[in-house]
């Protein structure tokens, strides 16, 4: 007898534990609430027992623990409520904290990626490639032509209102700005149609055109990058740098889209 009120105990107390294991809120995606209707927004807390009401099978979630890592909250297999939203317990969520995306590299064995794998994504996470203020590829060796008048690259938007915008190379360095993705008044969307990054050689004489790969860019400044970074790194606090920069590019892959390892590192280095 006693000895299963001890173990009654043991298991009370277990219980008890995993019901105050409270994670940081580090990314916020769509609508995205508590079930008693309360806020939830980056930097505060949640316990694994709560649930949350999600306002559309876009909206995410992302929790953060010091040692314990990530949880990624999605309402993409729950079913909508009456009134339209999906309502989700975290604790059910617990097997996709230890889910690690692979980074990205510049460069195999000192050689750039080709353009196709730089701008390939995983669906599963994102389909999106993420801009953050300009970005900068470094070109194969395929391209060693480029000089911006008979060699050069563009992107063409192909839609009912069709646009090609002709992009500018540096120093063996691709660059895509801003205004690269500036369609009319608006940045690019998915539903604009779709986006082509293309190659042109010898444009005033047996003009070739190549086209390389679709990309869907998502942009944002670096101000709103290291904010995001800023949090990450708090919670993460006395954590290896390796491990930061990791879990910066995994939330900001699954916030906004593919981003570049090595501007993540960049912004990472700047905050103070």
């Amino acid at each position: 007898m006693k000895k299963f009120a001890l173990l009654s105990l043991f298991v009370m107390c277990i219980t008890t534990s995993f019901a105050q294991e409270s994670y940081f809120v580090t990314i916020v995606k769509g609508s995205v609430s508590k079930a008693d209707g309360s806020a939830i927004k980056p930097g505060s807390k949640v316990l694994l027992t709560d649930k949350v009401s999600m306002g559309s099978k876009e909206s995410l979630l992302i929790l953060l623990h010091p040692s314990k890592g990530r949880i990624v909250v999605t309402p993409k297999t729950a079913t909508a409520s009456k009134d339209n939203k999906f309502v989700v317990l975290i604790k059910d969520f617990l097997d996709l904290n230890q889910q690690t995306v692979r980074l990205s590299s510049r460069t195999l064995d000192d050689a750039p990626l080709s353009l196709e794998d730089y701008f390939k994504t995983d669906e599963d996470i994102n389909s999106n490639f993420l801009v953050i203020d300009t970005l900068t590829i470094k070109l194969p060796r395929s391209y060693s032509r480029v000089d911006n008048k008979e060699n050069f690259f563009f992107l063409q938007l192909t839609s009912a209102k069709p646009a090609n915008h002709k992009l500018q190379c540096r120093n063996n360095m691709l660059y895509i700005t801003r205004e690269d993705i500036l369609f009319g008044d608006s940045l690019y969307k998915k539903r604009d149609g779709q986006l082509n990054l293309g190659y042109i050689e010898n444009y005033s004489g047996d003009k070739k055109v190549k086209f390389i790969t679709p990309i869907e860019p998502v942009y944002i400044t670096k101000e709103t990058c290291r904010d995001a970074i800023r949090l990450i790194k708090k919670t993460l606090k006395g954590k290896p740098e390796k491990d930061i920069l990791q879990e910066a590019y995994t939330q900001l892959y699954y916030l906004y889209g593919k981003p570049d390892e090595q501007v993540v590192k960049e912004v990472y280095s700047s905050i103070k």
